[in-house]
């Protein structure tokens, strides 16, 4: 015998009824009372008397969204912070030369003011002390600023620092130093 069926017993899909103009009925929910929180002395007396009967007391259910358990707090005001004031550039031990190349406050810029002032050159010891009253740092610190001053030899544009800008030059005969400008 054979398992088949017949053409006419195979299934048929289920016809579909086309919809109706009227709407279904729309069932509306009314909005649940918030619960009001009871008091430590009302929920021990809740939990003595399930305990009397056997049965342990569950938490309180806590309530969905924050709208039913805290209420709004009113938006701050923002307060506004006063603008900040440019830092006045401080003023070194040397009047600022127009062509100082470096920016004003700083310890290379010090340290060529004090040393343009001298036209006819300095000894390398006298200049270090120059240099340490001019910036405020130690000799060994102040030193690493004058390398980078006296690293320009030889022309405005040569090799030099790369910290030290372009410009001047420091013209050198055994240990007398002289500043030159463009």
């Amino acid at each position: 015998m054979n398992d088949t069926k017949p053409e006419s017993a195979v299934e048929q899909p289920a016809k579909v009824e086309p919809q109706t103009a009227e709407p279904k009925p729309v069932k509306v929910i009314a909005p649940k009372a918030p619960k009001v929180a009871k008091t430590s002395a009302a929920k021990s007396s809740k939990a003595k008397a399930a305990t009397t009967k056997g049965k342990t007391a569950k938490a309180p259910a806590k309530a969905k969204g924050k709208a039913a358990t805290k209420t709004a707090k009113p938006a701050k005001a923002k307060v506004s912070k006063p603008a900040k004031q440019a830092k006045a550039i401080p003023q070194g031990k040397f009047p600022r030369h127009p062509k100082n190349v470096f920016r004003p406050g700083s310890a290379y810029g010090a340290i060529y003011d004090g040393f343009i002032l001298r036209r006819a050159g300095i000894r390398r010891d006298e200049l270090l002390k120059l240099a340490m009253e001019a910036t405020g740092k130690d000799a060994k610190h102040a030193s690493y600023d004058l390398a980078v001053i006296l690293s320009a030899k030889d022309s405005p544009t040569g090799p030099r620092h790369p910290s030290c800008r372009e410009g001047f030059w420091v013209s050198r005969e055994n240990d007398h130093l002289r500043l030159n400008i463009d």
